[in-house]
């Protein structure tokens, strides 16, 4: 498997984990998404169980990935790209509109599965305090 973990006509876009926010983040980005972009864009959560709330489990990250068959499979990085910058616009977008209601302890951690756009991200978003961009090796940390 490479960097970016194709399996079949899937390839994993972006992982983002937004706390409290995930859920929020998640159904903003697909409200933002142009119509012929979130058509070829899925996600999968990755769930688990708060102390202390009911019983059902809270979406703690959810992962991008293309959902392009194999019939388009030539299609497939181009795609991608195009997807993460589309999804990195609205991610910008959504900090700007809620970044100053975040508890200081909130962060939004991306962690890129295209580590050729990580400085395009780190540019886009570097500068909120508040985002982490990470790839397979090593963290970013944001800019002073």
């Amino acid at each position: 498997m490479t960097d970016q973990q194709e399996t079949g006509g899937e390839r994993e876009l972006i992982r983002i984990e937004a706390g409290p926010y995930t859920e929020e983040l998640k159904n903003f980005i697909f409200r933002e998404l142009p119509r012929d972009a979130a058509s070829r864009i899925d996600w999968r959560p990755e769930r688990s169980y708060a102390p202390g709330l009911a019983r059902e489990p809270v979406t703690t990250a959810i992962t991008f990935f293309t959902n392009v068959n194999l019939f388009e499979a030539n299609a497939t990085a181009t795609i991608a790209v195009a997807a993460i910058i589309s999804i990195t616009g609205i991610i910008k977008h959504w900090m700007n509109l809620n970044a100053a209601r975040m508890r200081e302890s909130d962060t939004i951690n991306l962690a890129l599965k295209h580590p050729e756009l990580q400085k395009y991200l780190f540019d886009e978003l570097g500068n909120f305090e508040k985002v982490l961009i990470e790839n397979e090796d090593k963290p970013t940390p944001p800019k002073e």
